[in-house]
């Protein structure tokens, strides 16, 4: 499954929140994991260390969404297998990487 996360400022964040990459101080030391749940606490330890925005997890994907998110793919693939002399084995290479990306929008 594809990662979804959403930039969200610090202040905008709320306890409960899922963290989508871990947060890194100025220095690049880590301050908390990737998938850390958020409670008011961590929220004032992070404002304390200066973070400013932290990626959050975000919940599925609309079917709107979804369809879009798969012409992105589909016309992305296109785009770069759009040499018609590739021959076959680019093709089952294309037809491949659609699999799998399409099935990584499931």
């Amino acid at each position: 499954m594809i990662s979804r996360y959403k930039l969200v400022a610090l202040d905008d964040a709320a306890a409960g929140m899922v963290l989508a990459d871990e947060v890194r101080d100025r220095l690049g030391n880590v301050l908390l994991a990737q998938g850390a749940a958020l409670s008011e606490s961590l929220l004032q330890a992070l404002r304390r260390r200066g973070v400013e925005s932290i990626r959050i997890e975000e919940d599925g994907l609309s079917p709107e969404q979804l369809a879009a998110e798969r012409e992105r793919v589909s016309a992305r693939l296109a785009h770069l297998f759009r040499k018609p002399h590739s021959g076959a084995a680019n093709a089952t290479l294309r037809a491949e990487l659609t699999a799998y990306r399409m099935e990584q929008l499931k």
